[in-house]
């Protein structure tokens, strides 16, 4: 188990697929994330159009800048909030080598600038050597007349917003084909604050073959104040939270348990510290379930509160040294890239009718909206559980099986020759 600066950090468990980038044009449509979303949490908020154009610091420095890749549409109507803003570090413009990418998501009430107006974060990676590029997409409202927003990364369950469906399938392929980056899972981590560690929490649990590493400061873990659809959709929220998705992981845990006598007493008066309480369980729910299914994970209970003082500072001194501990090195454009592999074991868990995982489709014909497909694939053949009819295609090879499950059974998954 590997050591960083005193803690424990989890191990990768599995490896992932490498996938080609594929084409994909610059948006057209209509640029709704460029002023940005400000709150009385972040006082000083700069648009992101401003905050995210940044000249480097020195010749040959690293900078900001936005650009606004596509992302779904449906009837007419923009299911996105536009813009990411981009971190290169410094030397980019050499043109000679690829780099890691971390994911780094906003909480709520903030928008895709945050970690730059708030977090310090070309400090901070310039610091750390930058040795990657950091990514920083949008999940704010985008429209006023439009719900699903604020901070929620997961699609909305009435598809008001999909901020899942924009950063997995637009998102992420637009910037490994946009920059130079290492684009299997080895070169990819994510990381969040609040809503935005609920995010990064979410999207490594349910594509655990895009993401070597996760971490979650703050993280509003049992997603309070979200909207999950629960009359109609019961399955909806244990589809979209972590901790029931917890056997897929392997990740970082940290929020603030105690108030800082010298720093959240004498600021607030550890009002943003009684908030963070709010989060208490749920973390700690999380913790006890990893260490239950026996995942190797860091779980901290820490000094500190709802604020950037403290998440700018966890970045710096945890969150950062234990994603670029598991993600692949920079490394010359023109070496061969890092092997990659299909898991040679591992199991997941999704309501989703239709999803990709670890180089296999799997689409789901069965009578509820949303349902539990368990797989498991530390057996030979691999299973799966649930009910409905199963095709699973076999992305490398072509082959594809046809499960019937009926109205619930476990049953194995047989190829086609």
């Amino acid at each position: 188990m590997r050591r960083l600066g005193g803690l424990v950090g989890s191990v990768a468990l599995v490896l992932g697929l490498a996938t080609a980038p594929p084409t994909q044009a610059e948006d057209a449509v209509r640029d709704n994330g460029a002023a940005g979303e400000a709150d009385s949490l972040n006082q000083g908020d700069v648009p992101p159009s401003e905050a995210c154009n940044s000249t480097p610091k020195a010749s040959g420095g690293s900078r900001i800048v936005r650009h606004t890749p596509t992302g779904p549409v449906i009837d007419g109507t923009q299911r996105y909030t536009a813009g990411i803003c981009v971190y290169l570090p410094p030397g980019y413009d050499d043109g000679t080598t690829r780099y890691p990418v971390l994911y780094l998501l906003h909480g709520g009430g903030g928008d895709q600038a945050d970690w730059v107006t708030f977090g310090d974060v070309q400090a901070t990676v310039d610091a750390a050597g930058g040795d990657l590029i950091v990514v920083m997409p949008d999940a704010s409202n985008g429209d006023e007349d439009r719900e699903g927003g604020n901070g929620v990364w997961y699609d909305h369950p009435k598809q008001l917003q999909m901020n899942e469906t924009y950063l997995i399938e637009h998102v992420i392929p637009y910037v490994d084909w946009t920059f130079r980056t290492i684009h299997h899972r080895e070169g990819r981590a994510i990381a969040g604050l609040s809503n935005g560690g609920l995010g990064a929490m979410v999207m490594a649990a349910k594509h655990p073959d895009l993401f070597v590493a996760a971490t979650s400061q703050s993280g509003n873990l049992g997603g309070y104040l979200h909207e999950y659809d629960q009359q109609n959709r019961p399955l909806y929220h244990d589809g979209n939270t972590p901790t029931p998705l917890a056997s897929n992981l392997a990740l970082m845990v940290r929020w603030g348990a105690t108030c800082d006598p010298m720093g959240d007493l004498q600021e607030d008066l550890c009002a943003s510290w009684a908030f963070e309480q709010f989060f208490r369980y749920d973390n700690q729910l999380f913790h006890s379930t990893l260490d239950e299914l026996g995942t190797e994970h860091v779980y901290a209970e820490v000094e500190g509160s709802h604020a950037w003082r403290w998440w700018s500072t966890w970045l710096r001194d945890h969150d950062l040294p234990f994603v670029l501990e598991h993600l692949a090195d920079a490394h010359p454009v023109d070496d061969a890239p890092n092997a990659t592999l299909e898991a040679v074991t591992w199991t997941y868990k999704s309501i989703s009718n239709s999803f990709d995982v670890w180089g296999y489709t799997f689409d789901v014909d069965r009578d509820e909206l949303d349902a539990w497909l368990e797989i498991d694939n530390t057996v030979r053949p691999m299973t799966v559980t649930g009910s409905g009819t199963v095709t699973v295609t076999n992305k490398q090879t072509g082959g594809v099986a046809v499960v019937h499950l009926g109205e619930g059974s476990t049953k194995p998954v047989v190829f086609d020759a």
